[in-house]
């Protein structure tokens, strides 16, 4: 049910449309193409994590916080859904590491100090008017010197390769929105396309495609674009209306005991963010830390 929101300066926001997910997050599938793209993510911010502090926001099941926990000196996770934070305490376990149940648009009010933020696909869930409080509470939280790593699917290719938007898809940007909106709040930004490597053809324009006019190209050219790529699912996104949340499996810790350079056959490129299906930004210097 649709809820107001209260931010933590006092103020609301009132949209019909926002409310908690009741979904829950990435099922647990070492198998499965959701899964092993958010883990790459975590697997990628890993080396960014390293000797610090680290925040998760939106960490769902607690795999990710897991994961870096294992380089920062200690990591935080928070989410607002309670099953999801369940499941992180009940099999991801670490000196120090913890999990708690919370609002990413109250993250101002830990009253702590990060080198590392996360926060993958939580900004499109957000109402649009408290796109810029959750962006200040993050610049916020970061100690001098750190960084935030944000993702959100690049709505540019979402509309142009014909994708239905999910209807909790309700604060949506192409790339070149996202790097406008956090230019606001972060001196430096640096935007970042998360794809499948592709091969001859379909990666030349690919690379040369920062437009996406490939997914206007004829129906006769289309099979060249079938393939195992992010394009084919450009949400990226841990929730799906076709996947509800069910009982979890089978969950090991112990598949993070090995340390990955990378993860899957997901790259992460700095040239490629126009045409990326899901678009990362690297986030530092906060341009404002106080109201």
């Amino acid at each position: 049910m649709a809820r107001a929101q209260t931010h933590s300066d006092g103020s609301s926001v009132n949209d019909p449309n926002y409310h908690p997910h009741d979904q829950g997050s990435v099922d647990w599938n070492p198998n499965g193409k959701m899964f092993r793209e958010h883990v790459s993510r975590y697997v990628y911010a890993s080396k960014l994590a390293a000797g610090g502090h680290a925040l998760d926001i939106g960490c769902g099941k607690g795999y990710g916080t897991y994961y870096l926990a294992k380089f920062a000196k200690s990591a935080e996770g928070i989410d607002m859904n309670a099953a999801s934070i369940d499941v992180a305490q009940a099999h991801f376990h670490g000196a120090h590491l913890s999990y708690r149940v919370g609002d990413a648009l109250k993250v101002a009010t830990l009253g702590k100090a990060f080198d590392m933020i996360t926060a993958f696909e939580i900004i499109e869930h957000l109402p649009p008017a408290a796109t810029d409080h959750f962006l200040f509470g993050i610049g916020r939280l970061l100690a001098p010197g750190g960084k935030a790593l944000i993702s959100t699917p690049n709505h540019d290719v979402v509309v142009k390769s014909g994708v239905p938007v999910p209807d909790f898809h309700i604060n949506n940007f192409r790339a070149t929105e996202l790097r406008a909106k956090l230019k606001q709040h972060f001196k430096h930004v640096t935007m970042i396309g998360q794809f499948n490597e592709r091969p001859g053809l379909q990666g030349l324009l690919f690379r040369l495609d920062l437009f996406n006019a490939r997914h206007l190209l004829s129906a006769a050219l289309k099979p060249l674009f079938k393939s195992n790529s992010t394009d084919q699912n450009p949400h990226g996104d841990r929730h799906t209306a076709q996947s509800p949340a069910r009982p979890q499996s089978g969950i090991d810790a112990a598949f993070f005991d090995k340390i990955y350079d990378s993860f899957g056959d997901f790259r992460f490129s700095r040239m490629h963010w126009r045409q990326a299906g899901l678009t990362l930004a690297l986030c530092e210097d906060p341009r404002r830390t106080t109201v």
